[in-house]
């Protein structure tokens, strides 16, 4: 199923939320668990801004492998919320990481990262619903 982004940011116009996974996503919520989509919406954030806090004590040391599970981490939890532009940024980080292209390109990513969760944040409160 082809999917479509609900908006596009960045200089690589990259989606913030897809919107075909957002609607997958809703389709989970059923009458017994109305709030199921905040559940998954809000552990997604928290998680990913404590990933993202992780990462940031880590990018400027010389411990690559911790920048690396994190974000992986992250890269994957994004993708599983649509989260687009966030995966594709930890996706790079992931690989900067492995491959030991370490501090100068990863404060760059990590801020691009910053600046997405509050992007995704944006988007994901108008997807949450009252209960």
């Amino acid at each position: 199923m082809k999917t479509q982004p609900i908006t596009t940011v960045g200089k690589d116009e990259l989606p913030v939320l897809d919107n075909g996974i957002i609607d997958e996503l809703k389709q989970l919520v059923d009458e017994d668990d109305p709030d199921f989509l905040n559940e998954i919406i809000n552990g997604y954030l928290e998680n990913a801004a404590e990933n993202i806090k992780v990462i940031a004590e880590h990018v400027h040391t010389p411990d690559a492998e911790i920048v690396m599970r994190m974000a992986h981490t992250l890269k994957g939890s994004s993708r599983n919320v649509g989260a687009v532009a966030m995966a594709h940024y930890s996706s790079e980080l992931e690989s900067l990481s492995r491959l030991g292209n370490y501090p100068e390109k990863t404060g760059d990513l990590l801020r691009q990262l910053e600046v997405e969760l509050e992007r995704v944040k944006n988007e994901m409160q108008s997807l949450l619903t009252p209960v």
